[in-house]
């Protein structure tokens, strides 16, 4: 595949998620946390990540987007929860993520008042 069709690929890619996290956002009662993460970019590394969350938090994922480039030793995800009435349940999901050697990049709570 070329480079021109690898991008316009990544374009569409891009405009599935946002669309989908924007339906996210506006359906679920309290809206939706993102987390965006760094991780070590090995075979498991993500799954330990999600694991780990579930256990801490008893939430379920809504939505990952993973990325990365081959041969690089750092992979990127962003992972969506349900948000409920509590900012708690945001410091739960970061310190869960810390606690499975994920580098966080950000967090954010969307609420569908903010829409």
């Amino acid at each position: 595949m070329s480079t021109g069709a690898n991008f316009l690929r990544m374009i569409e890619d891009m405009q599935r998620l946002f669309t989908k996290l924007y339906d996210l956002a506006m359906t679920i009662q309290g809206g939706v946390f993102i987390i965006h993460v760094a991780i070590p970019n090995e075979p498991g590394t993500l799954g330990r990540v999600l694991t780990t969350i579930e256990a801490a938090t008893g939430l379920n994922l809504l939505l990952a987007y993973a990325y990365g480039w081959p041969g690089e030793a750092i992979g990127y995800a962003l992972l969506v929860y349900p948000a409920g009435n509590s900012d708690e349940i945001g410091k739960k999901l970061v310190e869960a993520s810390k606690s499975a050697g994920a580098i966080i990049l950000g967090a954010y709570k969307i609420e569908n008042k903010m829409l």
